[in-house]
């Protein structure tokens, strides 16, 4: 008798909900350093500029940019 008798549809919703918590972490991380560029003042034609991104990406702009 096994310690854990967990069947395959248990184990693949168990790595449905891990992989979606990593996809989630990792947009929050994004996000946090967008946002930590922008108070850092990164130029806009750095390539990592989240501004440029946010342009050709997004196709957003902000005032500084027209």
């Amino acid at each position: 008798m096994p310690i854990l008798d967990l069947d395959f549809g248990t184990l693949a919703l168990a790595a449905g909900i891990a992989l979606s918590a990593l996809t989630l972490a990792g947009f929050g991380a994004a996000v946090f350093s967008i946002r930590r560029d922008d108070r850092r003042g990164v130029p806009a034609a750095s390539a990592a500029s989240p501004r440029r991104f946010r342009r050709r990406v997004l196709g957003t702009y902000t005032p500084s940019d027209r």
